[in-house]
């Protein structure tokens, strides 16, 4: 009886290293979901190593009160009255709605764009539902600080590109 309780524990634990491991799996590391090229069910992702579920940020138009977030499969661009940003990758979201991405900003001015007047910049924010609270943080030309905060809802336009002092 004893043998038949050992062999059974046996192959539920080969069962469960092999469908962790990168034979004939996803290809990716462990704890990250299946590739759609490896044929596994995008509708039913590994968790990561910590137990949750992370989901990319629905695409569509989030708008707000002084900035737009314009999010599809591979990136977003950001607008904030004059001022435009990029994030040239998914924003994908925790369990708990948190993200944080590196993109960048690019400051308008009237006249022609000078060199200089793109910086990295960091997005974060914390989505729930069709809210999400959005924070750009940069460092301008002046070398200030700055960050962007805004509530932005998905669907909403937001507001027209405002007119650029020079």
């Amino acid at each position: 009886m004893k043998t038949r309780v050992l062999l059974a524990g046996l192959c539920v634990l080969t069962v469960l290293f092999a469908s962790c491991g990168d034979s004939g799996g996803g290809g990716g590391a462990p704890g990250t979901a299946p590739s759609a090229a490896s044929g596994a069910s995008a509708s039913s992702p590994l968790p990561p190593a910590g137990g949750t579920v992370a989901m990319p940020l629905q695409r569509g138009v989030w708008g707000g009160a002084r900035s737009t977030l314009v999010v599809n499969d591979t990136n977003a661009q950001y607008r904030y009255q004059c001022n435009t940003g990029q994030v040239p990758m998914t924003i994908t979201a925790d369990a708990n709605g948190f993200f944080d991405v590196d993109g960048s900003v690019t400051e308008a001015h009237g006249g022609p764009q000078r060199p200089g007047d793109t910086h990295p910049a960091r997005f974060t924010g914390t989505v729930s539902g069709s809210v999400l609270d959005l924070t750009v943080n940069f460092i301008n030309s002046q070398g200030n600080s700055v960050s962007y905060v805004d509530r932005l809802e998905l669907g909403f336009e937001g507001p027209a590109p405002g007119i650029c002092p020079l």
